[in-house]
């Protein structure tokens, strides 16, 4: 289950956000979890909050950079199945 894992967040460009949500399907909740845990405190991945984790993004100058707060926030809406919606300024201000 490990592997499979490791294979498809290797498809992940560098700086992606994913939860456990996103393996759904390939087995069963709690091994996804475990296993995600595991790749987390061996460094093969980041542990951004509770269930939130991420590919890591590394700078040879900094180290780790950060995910940005838009792919944040748009990746707890995932997780627990919200519709995000910006504020029309701060669209505006996007774009």
């Amino acid at each position: 289950m490990t592997n499979l894992l490791i294979h498809t967040i290797n498809h992940y460009p560098p700086g992606h956000i994913f939860s456990a949500q996103n393996f759904i399907g390939m087995a069963p909740r709690n091994t996804i979890d475990q296993a995600l845990l595991r790749l987390s405190k061996k460094g093969s991945i980041q542990k951004i909050a509770h269930g939130i984790f991420n590919k890591p993004k590394i700078n040879t100058l900094i180290g780790a950079v950060p995910p940005s707060v838009n792919d944040l926030i748009l990746a707890y809406g995932h997780k627990f199945g919200y519709l995000i919606q910006f504020h029309p300024a701060r669209a505006a201000n996007m774009l």
